[in-house]
């Protein structure tokens, strides 16, 4: 008798996320006047930015590059960033990032879980952020076999050291 171990398909299934925008969702909220478009254009006519509101809210950001492949998609509620994703010029996501804004200075930044991806859909890290820096990390290879976990430790400085802070 020989047994043979493997990952099920469902757990290899888990890392292989082939994802794209979908932009007709939104535009079609535009064509039913439930949301509205600002779109910010470059001199030469090609479009940089599009800006969903709705009423005096945005709730999306769409940045693109010079050669209309979108950048980014930031969502909103209220004045906050919720998340944030980039992408390759293929348009696969290349990551996904948890926002939280600050109530009392406004200032956005990354807090909560976070992805990366691999151009081929394939999951390159998974982790967690707090207050802009990473807390722990996971990343795979792009067959999709995990590695160890990284776990970041953090020393704050002294207010008015100009000293760098050694972790032992």
């Amino acid at each position: 008798m020989v047994f043979m171990g493997a990952c099920s398909r469902s757990e290899t299934d888990k890392r292989y996320v082939p994802y794209t925008f979908n932009q007709n969702k939104l535009d079609s909220l535009v064509n039913l006047k439930i949301i509205i478009l600002d779109e910010v254009k470059r001199e030469d006519g090609t479009i940089e930015e599009r800006r969903y509101y709705l009423g005096d809210s945005i709730k999306y950001i769409l940045t693109y590059n010079k050669s209309a492949a979108l950048l980014n998609v930031s969502k909103y509620e209220g004045a906050h960033e919720v998340w944030t994703e980039n992408f390759f010029p293929n348009g696969q996501r290349m990551s996904r990032f948890t926002m939280y804004t600050d109530p009392e200075t406004g200032e956005s930044y990354y807090q909560g879980a976070y992805q990366s991806y691999y151009q081929t859909g394939w999951l390159k890290e998974e982790g967690y952020y707090k207050r802009d820096k990473p807390f722990w990390m996971l990343p795979y290879t792009e067959n999709g076999l995990s590695s160890d976990t990284i776990f970041y430790e953090y020393q704050e400085a002294e207010s008015n050291s100009t000293q760098p802070v050694e972790i032992p």
